[in-house]
């Protein structure tokens, strides 16, 4: 299990940082996961996956502050 989280803080003169927080609580060590995670869904590039799925969340908590 891990823990996920976003902070937002108003920024003067306007603006919002977002800081995200993540915390794993899993017990065995990441590296076991791997080939599992990637047997499961197929992603063999899990920096870009990451990188890509960030952007998508960012861009869907920017729509919300807005509204």
């Amino acid at each position: 299990m891990a823990y996920w989280g976003y902070r937002l803080q108003p920024v003067t003169g306007g603006g919002t940082v977002i800081t995200e927080q993540w915390r794993d609580l899993r017990t065995v060590p990441l590296f076991h996961w791997g080939p599992v995670i990637k047997l499961i869904t197929g992603i063999t590039d899990r920096v870009g996956t990451n990188e890509s799925n960030m952007r998508v969340t960012l861009d869907r908590l920017k729509a919300a502050a807005e509204r």
